[in-house]
């Protein structure tokens, strides 16, 4: 643990199918819904946080044949970081 950045508690570990991630779990991984209007004269509209967590889900794992559509089984890890006292110097 002396060498370690970051400690975290892991509070929950479950399996469960990709496309069944909600809302707020999306929020959680670091997504938003956003509308993205570029000089390029692209629009793209994301709709909601999910949206964009399939697709970015499907940019890094599509070839690899776990695509969104596919739906697979994956584990989802709840954890909390914790702050360990720091040693007197």
């Amino acid at each position: 643990r002396w060498a370690s950045r970051i400690n975290l508690l892991i509070k929950n570990v479950r399996v469960e199918r990709l496309q069944e991630i909600g809302e707020a779990d999306a929020i959680a991984e670091g997504f938003e819904a956003w509308t993205h209007t570029g000089n390029d004269g692209c629009d793209d509209d994301f709709g909601t946080a999910k949206d964009s967590f399939a697709r970015l889900w499907d940019h890094i794992n599509a070839l690899r044949g776990y695509s969104w559509a596919s739906n697979p089984w994956v584990f989802v890890i709840e954890f909390e970081v914790i702050n360990l006292k720091e040693p007197n110097q």
